[in-house]
């Protein structure tokens, strides 16, 4: 689940289903220990969750990837940021979003065809 926050083509925020997690959370909001959704009033926190405005969840200090990074780059950014996705840009436009996903695939497509 994605959602990205585009205004005249600008990125102007991004909310994931990491994002979403710590929303309903009841600890730290870096961390979710899924058992954290066990201990809660999930019904009540849901329900706050779906009276909440875009920006309320949505992270305004976005990490992004440009679009000529290499995958090497774009690993060390996910990596050093602790994220599964990016939105990638190319020159400040949001072109498509990048996950570990569509490299881990990428990385065994090519293991395949090297063998």
């Amino acid at each position: 689940m994605l959602l990205q926050i585009i205004l005249l083509r600008r990125l102007i925020g991004f909310i994931s289903d990491g994002d979403i997690l710590r929303f309903l959370a009841a600890e730290h909001p870096l961390y979710v220990n899924p058992s954290s959704l066990m201990t809660m009033d999930f019904d009540e926190k849901l329900q706050e969750l779906m009276h909440c405005k875009v920006r309320d969840v949505a992270r305004k200090s976005v990490i992004t990837v440009n679009l000529s990074d290499d995958l090497g780059t774009v690993c060390h950014v996910l990596s050093d940021h602790h994220i599964k996705k990016a939105p990638i840009l190319d020159d400040g436009d949001m072109v498509g979003v990048i996950n570990a996903s569509n490299i881990t695939k990428y990385a065994f497509r090519r293991l395949e065809g090297i063998r």
